[in-house]
């Protein structure tokens, strides 16, 4: 038995594995997709690469009384890297950002908004924007990162946490 939520951080990563330029992204981050993986620059971790991370998902309502069913709305956030020119880093960023955004909200054409809620194709009642970030290297090393989160809205059912 698995959960709802790795099962919407599955749906995900196979979003996120269609960013290669084969499929017309501007990045090959889709390359090497993991899951919970936050040691982010280790010297081992292929660049460019994407890793989902779970956030923690607090009750909104303290006072409610427990119960089986629950809505819950969990932060995702998907980091990705990738190499960038040290003198400008926020290019290759924000280039790697749009991709994350394209290929997680399924926008085939840039031109084009999604008509419909996304609902990773009926995993959740909803996949919501929350933020993003651009992030250059510290030290002005060759990496940058680009971080979107979002939060799937779903029914949790604690008797059975796989439906």
């Amino acid at each position: 038995m698995s959960t709802r939520s790795l099962a919407v951080m599955q749906a995900l990563k196979a979003r996120a594995e269609r960013i290669r330029t084969a499929n017309g992204f501007a990045t090959e981050a889709g390359a090497n997709v993991y899951l919970g993986r936050e040691d982010l620059f280790a010297e081992d971790l292929p660049v460019p690469c994407i890793t989902i991370i779970e956030g923690v998902v607090v009750s909104s309502d303290d006072k409610q009384p427990q119960r089986a069913l629950y809505v819950v709305n969990q932060p995702i956030s998907i980091v990705g890297l990738t190499e960038s020119d040290p003198n400008n880093p926020l290019v290759a960023g924000h280039q790697l950002l749009a991709d994350l955004l394209r290929a997680v909200f399924q926008v085939r054409d840039p031109a084009s908004l999604p008509l419909r809620k996304d609902t990773l194709d009926g995993l959740v009642r909803e996949l919501q924007f929350d933020s993003y970030e651009v992030v250059p290297r510290d030290d002005g090393g060759r990496v940058t990162c680009a971080v979107l989160t979002v939060r799937p809205v779903f029914s949790l059912n604690a008797a059975h946490p796989d439906q």
